[in-house]
């Protein structure tokens, strides 16, 4: 929580969470979709379009370490909390896949989504991934098993931008566009339906 990684016009920066004093810099023009901080702070990872795909870079310096090719465009990322994994969706595909960074291994989560993934995140227990989608959907899949394990429905008419977990993994917290529906942000628990679009939601993931 001490550093925060943007993107714009001088290209990624990473800057102090609490001065704003730039600590890296890559001067990358490729656009960056979108980053995440591995296990530890051991690197940072970024999406770009292709032909860069998924970025691995040195977290103090910015300086790549390593680049995955990845079919599609890259439009979520999300680091696995205890392990070198990154959970990734392109918008093309539908799907979650785990890439390994250590192996450079990767394989997709069970459970096609039907609608383009937008937004990932890891429970705390490294155990489960929810995953957002275009039509504002939300799915629980459990890494070591077979198909999602729960799917939440909101509105058609927006889609999932962000999805964050409690600490306390008990619940999964998400956002959806367009935010200009709402007119305050507020969170519903159980009847997700009857939310507005464009609204902060929660509910209990257990």
């Amino acid at each position: 929580g001490a550093r925060v990684a943007v993107w714009g016009r001088d290209g990624l920066v990473v800057l102090d969470a609490g001065t704003l004093a730039q600590r890296a810099r890559l001067p990358l023009r490729t656009p960056v979709l979108a980053t995440d901080w591995a296990a530890g702070d051991a690197a940072l990872v970024a999406a770009a379009p292709a032909p860069l795909g998924l970025l691995v870079l040195d977290p103090a310096t910015l300086a790549p370490r390593a680049a995955h090719a990845v079919e599609g465009e890259l439009e979520a990322v999300a680091c696995a909390p205890d392990r070198p994994v990154v959970a990734l969706a392109g918008a093309t595909r539908g799907t979650v896949d785990l890439l390994d960074l250590e192996r450079a291994t990767r394989r997709a989560l069970p459970g096609w989504q039907p609608f383009d993934v937008t937004a990932i995140g890891w429970a705390p227990d490294g155990e489960r991934v929810a995953a957002g989608d275009a039509s504002c959907d939300l799915w629980l899949h459990d890494v070591a098993r077979a198909g999602p394990r729960l799917r939440a429905r909101h509105h058609v008419e927006c889609r999932i931008s962000a999805v964050a977990w409690a600490p306390d993994g008990a619940r999964v917290v998400f956002g959806c566009r367009p935010a200009a529906d709402a007119p305050a942000p507020a969170t519903w628990d159980e009847h997700l339906a009857d939310a507005p679009p464009g609204a902060i939601l929660a509910f209990r993931a257990r």
